[in-house]
């Protein structure tokens, strides 16, 4: 059972202590704006302080008591304790237009009464000790389950464990660390704005450690196409992955974002802007797929490769009237949506894997891979799914021989060569020894059956 001390103390005193507090520690919420003011619109500092002087309870401020630089470490209040002193030290004026007296005042421009009627409001804070890290974030999230916090905001409130360290390291700087995060995600910032040289989206409300988080589940469960949705990501939060095994997810995600940032760069050269969230998605699925499917594996060239996909997918981003009869089709996994819409919406949704992949596979179906990479293991031509169902319909037998076979000892061949027109597709694909694969060389299946069988 958690034990905790309330406190009561003067906007004053807690002035005077400030230097006591980490108000923001690594899980506590970044700020949802980045300006103090912005026009007529109140702001949530501006909303803070309009609150105090017209006498409104703040709510408790929580706080753990720590040993170290910091006498106390912030778990919820973190804005209202940042945004406290940022007025008192004139950042900012008073937003209330129906009080002429505080409207449009810095602190220093209040009268002397309205000052001391700040500095002497109370505070009330709720002290916690001796928690754990799994504490802190257990009780920030019950302190927010009824306010305006996402999914990811609650998991970043699990603070200084290993998977959250490195997915916000990789994203955004972290105070106290000085850490170098990622390329994909630098920025440029003017009148406390953030625009980022390689997206056209930003953190806001931390969109883009959720983004980053779903990478690192894919890793941690073990790599290739599959779910990230939210359930996963709180298993993974939760999972206590220790330093070493967060370093190597980590390493994987990286290679992923050099690729990505790599994609980007082609992008901004081209077209101007740099990539969206959907685009963002779709290339590191596509990635993961090459991961999956080619194992080792090289991009020949990256402007060829952007091209290529950029070229089949804008069929799916055409008008309904303008797109081709079969993205006009309904999908098969949900008969209120075109094949086309389908496909798009699967972008932004992280639950299936059978979804992600074969709306992928729609895409990819028109791109010849093998002119955009160099395979190191060219077998893997054929996604892994539809090689597990097809050895399976095949009863564990090569198709050409007729001898057992299983995952490790075949390959997937074209059953009309490829040379000849054959598509990489599952009714095309038929499972036979490595051996026999190796030396049908550009042969159909069936063609090369008949030389060896007879």
């Amino acid at each position: 059972m958690y034990k905790y001390t309330k406190k009561e103390m003067t906007i004053r005193k807690f002035l005077l202590d400030y230097g006591k507090y980490d108000t923001q520690p690594v899980g506590q919420r970044l700020d949802t704006e980045l300006a103090y003011e912005i026009g007529n619109k109140l702001t949530k500092a501006q909303g803070i302080v309009l609150s105090i002087m017209l006498g409104i309870d703040l709510g408790q401020i929580t706080v753990h008591e720590i040993n170290g630089e910091f006498e106390f470490e912030s778990i919820d209040g973190g804005h209202r304790k940042r945004y406290i002193k940022a007025f008192f030290e004139n950042k900012f004026r008073i937003n209330a237009p129906d009080r002429i007296d505080i409207h449009g005042k810095y602190f220093r421009e209040l009268s002397e009464e309205m000052q001391k009627y700040f500095l002497d409001t109370k505070l009330t804070f709720v002290i916690y000790s001796k928690l754990s890290v799994w504490d802190i974030g257990y009780i920030f999230r019950s302190l927010n389950k009824t306010t305006d916090v996402n999914h990811q905001e609650m998991l970043n409130s699990y603070g200084n464990i290993p998977i959250a360290n490195k997915i916000r390291e990789m994203v955004r700087p972290v105070k106290g660390i000085g850490n170098k995060f990622h390329n994909l995600f630098e920025y440029s910032e003017r009148d406390g704005k953030k625009k980022y040289l390689y997206l056209q989206f930003d953190n806001k409300r931390l969109r883009i450690d959720e983004m980053i988080a779903r990478l690192f589940y894919r890793y941690y469960d073990g790599g290739g196409l599959g779910k990230a949705d939210d359930k996963a990501l709180e298993e993974m939060y939760s999972a206590e992955i220790n330093e070493s095994d967060a370093k190597k997810i980590a390493e994987k995600v990286e290679r992923l974002l050099n690729f990505v940032n790599e994609i980007a760069e082609v992008r901004k050269r081209i077209l101007g802007p740099g990539l969206s969230q959907k685009e963002f998605t779709l290339f590191a699925r596509i990635w993961m797929y090459m991961e999956e499917e080619y194992n080792s594996f090289k991009v020949k060239d990256i402007d060829d490769f952007y091209r290529a996909i950029t070229k089949a997918m804008h069929p799916f981003n055409l008008n309904y009237d303008d797109q081709p009869k079969e993205l006009k089709a309904l999908s098969p996994f949900d008969k209120s949506k075109t094949r086309g819409k389908q496909f798009n919406d699967t972008l932004g949704e992280h639950r299936y894997r059978e979804v992600i992949l074969e709306t992928l596979m729609w895409m990819l179906k028109t791109v010849d891979m093998k002119e955009l990479v160099i395979l190191k293991d060219p077998r893997r031509l054929f996604p892994r799914q539809w090689r597990e169902n097809r050895l399976i319909a095949q009863n564990y037998k090569c198709a050409v021989s007729g001898e057992s076979i299983t995952m490790e000892t075949a390959e997937g061949a074209h059953i009309k060569a490829h040379s000849e027109g054959g598509k990489t597709e599952y009714k095309n694909l038929a499972m036979v020894s490595a051996a026999h694969n190796k030396a049908m060389g550009t042969m159909s299946v069936n063609a090369y059956k008949q030389l060896v069988c007879g």
